[in-house]
């Protein structure tokens, strides 16, 4: 595990973000960690089928060994992971979630 990957960094920052309880049945946000990184995403039912539910990531984090950085992403409109220019790396995941959450250029949330 990278150095700067401290689990509690990442939940911490999820519990941050989530909305209020009583509406995370129609709204949650989560993270998920696969073979591309950590991606970080907004969990809602479908509005004409709320049985299904649908997983929208939003930022995605790399760690990046050769260095030791995480790299920040963000997803265009096109459903393609971009470089998140504003702020693209750190060897401080804590400072690229930091990011995320004050979203200045609302690539993130909106």
């Amino acid at each position: 595990m990278p150095r700067h990957s401290d689990p509690n960094i990442l939940s911490e920052f999820i519990k941050s973000i989530r909305p209020p309880e009583d509406i995370r049945d129609k709204l949650d946000v989560g993270a998920i960690h696969d073979d591309d990184g950590i991606k970080i995403f907004e969990r809602r039912p479908f509005v004409k089928d709320p049985e299904h539910v649908m997983y929208n990531a939003f930022a995605k984090l790399k760690y990046i060994k050769k260095s030791d950085t995480w790299r920040l992403y963000w997803m265009r409109g096109t459903l393609k992971w971009v470089l998140y220019e504003p702020f693209p790396e750190s060897r401080d995941l804590g400072q690229l979630l930091k990011e995320v959450k004050r979203d200045a250029y609302g690539c993130f949330r909106g």
